[in-house]
C-alpha cells in the first residue's frame, strides 16, 4: 500500500488522502535474494561436505595401507627375532659373516 502511495505521487503529483508515504525499504524482507543466497550457500556447503568426506576416505586408505605396511615389517622382524632367537651362536655368526664379508675384519675386531 506504501508503495503504490509514493508510485502515484511520483508519476502523477497525485497525494491520496493528502499525505504521501515513502516506500521504507527496512519495512521490507527481500525474500527472493534470500532464497538466492540461501540456494548458492547450501550448493557450495554441500560441494565441500563431499570434498571433506572424499579427502576422509583417501586418509582412510592411506592410514589402512600405511598399517598394513607396518604389519608386515612388525611380522618380518618377529620372523627374524624368532629365527635369530633359536639360531645357535656359531651359526648366527658364520650366517652375518658371509653376509657382511665386505666388513668382516670390522667386525671380528669388536668380538
Amino acid at each position: 500500500a506504501d508503495y503504490w502511495k509514493e508510485l502515484l505521487h511520483l508519476r502523477y503529483g497525485y497525494i491520496p488522502d493528502h499525505e504521501a508515504h515513502w516506500f521504507d525499504p527496512k519495512s521490507y524482507q527481500d525474500n527472493v535474494t534470500i532464497e538466492c543466497i540461501n540456494a548458492k550457500l547450501s550448493s557450495r556447503e554441500q560441494n565441500l561436505q563431499d570434498r571433506i568426506s572424499q579427502l576422509e576416505r583417501e586418509m582412510n586408505k592411506m592410514q589402512l595401507t600405511h598399517q598394513q605396511e607396518m604389519g608386515d615389517s612388525d611380522r618380518d622382524m618377529t620372523r627374524a627375532k624368532k629365527v635369530v632367537s633359536e639360531m645357535p651362536l656359531d651359526q648366527l655368526f658364520l650366517f652375518l659373516r658371509m653376509q657382511n664379508s665386505a666388513r668382516e675384519s670390522s667386525f671380528f675386531q669388536q668380538l
